[in-house]
């Protein structure tokens, strides 16, 4: 539970406006114009508030990672006022401008992280970094100027080849619904880099779509949960590709493997209802498999469904009966409500 809530906090973190006499700190301690001491000082302070958030600490309850969270906003904010006061928005010195885009693209501030990108990439038109950070800004949600950000990415590219890129590009395809086009970049960016995590995420996501979902399935169980980086991406990029699935109306094979797949896809993508029906198809399918039984309890029990999860916690542990974890399912449902 902690370590979701720590997701969501991370992915969330600048999304949010603050309140309160943390989120009214002035930079009082800003050099003169020109001077980014402080400036750098505030920016490292953030990066360490926002690293204790990422960090596992033990058993924090959940006010004390919200008042990381706040703190690693706090700092951000001020961080970019530092910027700001020392003279960022109009310097010309490329360490600088790097550093102040960075943290706007941080704060969610992309048409200006955008801007300052691009003035980097006028003082700097061989640096492949700035181009592909360009293109990222120029691409994110809310922000979205697809053709400025293919351009951008297109340069990256011909500087310097690079997995990162061809993921980026997938992405703005995908959005323009250019879903050939898409995969094409997707394969690409996995032969450069095959342990790329958002490429890896989107191909899945991609097999999902189109019908495969048993292996997009599969593919979704190797990569393990999203780090905060991924964290909307991933369930975003599910929900998308499941409506996309069923618009389509496409017919899956009717197997226990393929009925149990579709219900834990339906499952990532928060739709209980077609998890629990998906995974009962596939009860009747293999009637001897215990963790079917067991996803049923599960996913019945988030409904509220306690009768039908009790009978399939209790077909599971007739199945196999040294199974603790279900055994404290079970209890858990006869508890009396607090």
């Amino acid at each position: 539970m902690v370590e979701k809530i720590r997701t969501v906090l991370m992915s969330r973190l600048f999304c949010v406006g603050k309140t309160g006499v943390a989120g009214l700190l002035l930079c009082v301690s800003c050099h003169p114009a020109n001077d980014f001491t402080a400036a750098r000082s505030a920016w490292a302070q953030y990066r360490a508030d926002k690293a204790a958030v990422a960090a596992p600490q033990g058993q924090e309850d959940p006010a004390a990672l919200q008042q990381q969270a706040d703190k690693a906003n706090d700092s951000l904010k001020q961080a970019v006022r530092c910027y700001e006061q020392a003279g960022a928005g109009a310097s010309r010195d490329p360490q600088v401008l790097r550093e102040f885009a960075e943290m706007l693209s941080a704060a969610g501030e992309y048409d200006l992280s955008s801007e300052t990108w691009r003035r980097l990439t006028d003082l700097k038109p061989d640096d492949a970094c700035a181009w592909k950070e360009l293109g990222r800004n120029l691409s994110a949600p809310g922000h979205f100027r697809a053709p400025e950000a293919l351009a951008a990415l297109r340069r990256a590219l011909q500087l310097s080849p690079d997995g990162d890129i061809h993921f980026l590009m997938s992405r703005v395809y995908r959005k323009e619904g250019l879903s050939d086009l898409a995969a094409e970049a997707l394969e690409k960016a996995l032969e450069s880099e095959p342990s790329h995590w958002g490429a890896r995420l989107a191909m899945a996501a991609l097999k999902i779509q189109t019908g495969r979902v048993r292996d997009g399935n599969a593919d979704l169980e190797a990569l393990g949960p999203p780090s905060p980086e991924y964290a909307d991406e991933y369930t975003d990029s599910i929900k998308e590709a499941v409506d996309r699935l069923l618009d389509a109306r496409r017919i899956a094979p009717d197997t226990a493997e393929d009925a149990m797949a579709y219900a834990k896809v339906m499952l990532r993508a928060q739709r209980l209802q077609d998890a629990l029906e998906a995974a009962e198809r596939s009860a009747r399918l293999a009637p001897d498999d215990e963790t079917v039984f067991n996803f049923i309890g599960d996913v019945a029990a988030q409904l509220g469904m306690n009768d039908r999860a009790r009978n399939a916690y209790a077909r599971s542990l007739e199945l196999k009966t040294d199974q603790p974890r279900t055994i404290e399912r079970m209890q858990a449902l006869e508890a009396p409500a607090k």
